[in-house]
């Protein structure tokens, strides 16, 4: 009896749940990836655009974008002093 509820409750609902939780978090961290382009090994090969779109996911935390622009670029020169 335990196997039937295992097999017809319990596995649709665990992979429901799981499903559930790829689906909402897939876009976020497909949107995180892009920050490798502050890596420093890599970040001459990104443009600004390529970080704007993991600023946005924390625009409620920023207060001024183009501090932000300016701080990147910043970061970029001294990257690539280095």
């Amino acid at each position: 009896m335990s196997e039937y509820y295992k097999w017809a409750v319990w596995y649709p609902f665990l992979d429901c749940t799981l499903q559930f939780l790829w689906d909402k978090f897939l876009s976020h961290q497909l949107t995180l990836l892009t920050l490798v382009a502050l890596v420093q090994s890599v970040v001459n090969s990104y443009e600004w655009t390529d970080v704007v779109n993991s600023c946005r996911l924390y625009q409620s935390q920023i207060l001024y974008k183009d501090e932000v622009h300016h701080e990147h670029s910043q970061y970029i020169t001294i990257c690539l002093e280095c």
